[in-house]
């Protein structure tokens, strides 16, 4: 299953929940943003229903985009340029280029802002990676030209850490606005699980009526994960920057779930996964730890303290199984894809042919895949020999999770899905010794026709369940196609 772990998607649900938030809090439109997807999202809003949440202070707002976007190159561990943005202090302290950062009231004086909008790409952060979209951009415009001021307490803590932890909200009976669907998740071929405002949301599937909605510890949904046999469900939610959790659920014979456990963390973990023998389930930090939960007799979860590991230098973005559940893959920030045994949790391979962070891995058959930032998708061996089968380059460059079965990869490309398979052929190799031809195999991608939606919304998340395939875009609409073909067989707008 594919989730919003990254960066585009991430930040078009967190632009779209601060919009609505304030909206809903003020019952007045939002004023500034030029692009046309932001001035949707911050129109008026209906008198239908209001989250009642306290006020975003916008400096948590703006922390929450550093963080995402500008945080892992620019820390006091790491400062590219010998710039960090770790507080302040050090935001407003100048890197290698001597100019000022940040003027307090004139965002176009400052260094910091001008390299935001510069069209060089040379000058232009964050560097190899997209820009900050219009509605980003003006969110830190604005700040810069309200004095860039944080609450007094603030001033001296981490930014990762200026996002407040979140109040427990009531959940809506109805939603003035569709939110984007971040996550969703098949729990069998008739039932579907959709992200939602602090809850999961089960839809019958052809006939899309809800049935059911369950409250998650945090109000901004992230990953939604499903056990093979459909018995367990684990939601990561939180604010990114300042707290996290982790509930997992227990369906029973009449498909009524009971939480059975939740964790929490300093900031929203990146990614989930159950093994395919329904016995274990992985979770990827911000931190870089690695942790296995244990679903011990089947009607309690167990952490075991011992399975907890940090085998990454930098956040833990995806993390798959293999198909025997004797390995367990994970990519990271630090550019590395790593596999271990999934008992012992001792490392197995480490793969560091990647240029930029690895937002996506997969077991395609008994073969490991990792996709990396700058769109190359890799095909490689999965053992200490580090080789690389085979590599598709041009594909979406954003830290898009991936998913795939024995025959196929699947990769979400805007409103598209797109999907490669592998080609393994026999070509003649010179001759040998005895004059007899020689062949060897060749691994390529080959690339097949799209799966498309028929809106030009952003899909933002993936599942696959016996040859159904679900995504979900931010406009709030679910498409739901079978066989990979190219039209959906099934579409609906998953709005309470």
């Amino acid at each position: 299953m594919i989730r919003c772990n990254r960066t585009r998607k991430t930040w078009t649900y967190r632009a779209t929940c601060v919009a609505w938030l304030l909206c809903t809090a003020t019952l007045l439109p939002v004023g500034g943003v030029t692009d046309a997807r932001g001035q949707e999202l911050v129109a008026r809003l209906p008198d239908s229903g209001r989250p009642p949440v306290p006020p975003i202070d916008p400096s948590a707002t703006v922390a929450a985009i550093l963080v995402e976007r500008c945080l892992t190159c620019h820390n006091d561990k790491k400062s590219e340029g010998n710039y960090s943005l770790s507080t302040l202090s050090r935001l407003r302290k100048a890197g290698d280029s001597n100019r000022e950062p940040l003027v307090p009231g004139q965002p176009g004086a400052g260094e910091f802002y001008r390299r935001l909008i510069t069209e060089d790409r040379s000058e232009r952060m964050p560097a190899e990676s997209e820009p900050l979209s219009a509605t980003e951009l003006q969110i830190i415009h604005d700040w810069i030209a309200k004095g860039a001021r944080v609450p007094a307490g603030w001033q001296q803590q981490p930014i990762s850490q200026w996002a407040r932890a979140e109040e427990k909200p009531v959940l809506l009976q109805h939603y003035p606005k569709a939110l984007p669907i971040v996550a969703l998740a098949w729990k069998n071929s008739q039932t579907l699980l959709t992200s939602g405002y602090g809850e999961v949301i089960l839809w019958s599937i052809p006939g899309h009526h809800l049935l059911s909605r369950l409250a998650t510890s945090g109000t901004q949904v992230s990953d939604i994960e499903i056990s093979h046999d459909g018995q367990w469900l684990a939601v990561t939610s939180g604010q990114p920057g300042a707290r996290g959790f982790v509930d997992v659920w227990r369906f029973t014979a009449n498909s009524i779930a009971s939480r059975v456990w939740s964790g929490t963390a300093a900031d929203v973990p990146s990614d989930l996964a159950f093994s395919p023998d329904n016995t274990r389930l992985a979770v990827g930090y911000q931190d870089g730890v690695l942790q296995i939960l244990s679903l011990g007799d089947g009607s309690r979860v167990s952490l075991d303290s011992a399975k907890t590991i940090t085998p990454h230098a930098d956040a833990i973005l995806a993390v798959a199984w293999s198909a025997d559940s004797q390995r367990l893959m994970t990519g990271s920030r630090d550019r590395t894809a790593k596999i271990f045994d999934a008992s012992a949790v001792e490392l197995i391979a480490n793969y560091d042919r990647h240029q930029r962070a690895v937002g996506g891995v997969a077991y395609r058959g008994d073969k490991p895949v990792s996709l990396d930032e700058t769109g190359q998708l890799r095909l490689w061996s999965g053992d200490d020999s580090d080789r690389t089968l085979a590599e598709q380059a041009n594909l979406p460059r954003f830290l898009e999770h991936i998913s795939a079965d024995d025959d196929w990869v699947y990769i979400p490309d805007g409103g598209d899905v797109r999907l490669l398979s592998v080609e393994r052929k026999e070509i003649a190799d010179g001759k040998d010794d005895k004059g007899e031809l020689k062949k060897k195999t060749v691994i390529k991608w080959n690339e097949s026709a799209k799966l498309r939606s028929s809106s030009s919304a952003w899909l933002l998340s993936l599942s696959i369940h016996q040859g159904q395939v679900a995504a979900g875009n931010e406009a709030g609409e679910v498409f739901i196609w079978t066989d990979r073909k190219s039209d959906p067989v099934h579409q609906f707008l998953a709005r309470p």
